[in-house]
């Protein structure tokens, strides 16, 4: 996609400062959800992905989203609202609820 441009050093100023020297948010698990949490933190913490998502440079652009209601999302937009939240959430847990909702939109094998 032109326009975008990977960021590989941690952009200081989109982060919550406890983000910056405290410990990762952790995620609970609600259910079968742990190989689920451990992508999530790998996706979260995966530098140019992150800064990435925290600039918000997929949703400003999302053809889905524009197509459809708020309240369907597209996966990407979901998991960019996900480690937007993990980076300036002040808080030491949350749950992946909007992620786990988000993938009922695909058939189970």
């Amino acid at each position: 996609m032109a326009g975008f441009q990977l960021q590989m050093t941690w952009q200081m100023s989109l982060l919550l400062k406890k983000r910056m020297n405290g410990p990762p948010l952790g995620f609970k698990n609600i259910g079968n959800t742990c190989y689920l949490i451990v992508v999530l933190q790998f996706l979260t913490y995966t530098l140019p992905l992150a800064n990435f998502c925290l600039r918000l440079q997929h949703s400003e652009k999302c053809e889905f989203l524009a197509q459809r209601d708020k309240k369907n999302d597209c996966p990407f937009c979901l998991l960019e609202k996900r480690i937007v939240r993990s980076h300036s959430i002040d808080s030491s847990l949350d749950t992946p609820d909007k992620i786990i909702e988000g993938l009922k939109v695909f058939p189970e094998f």
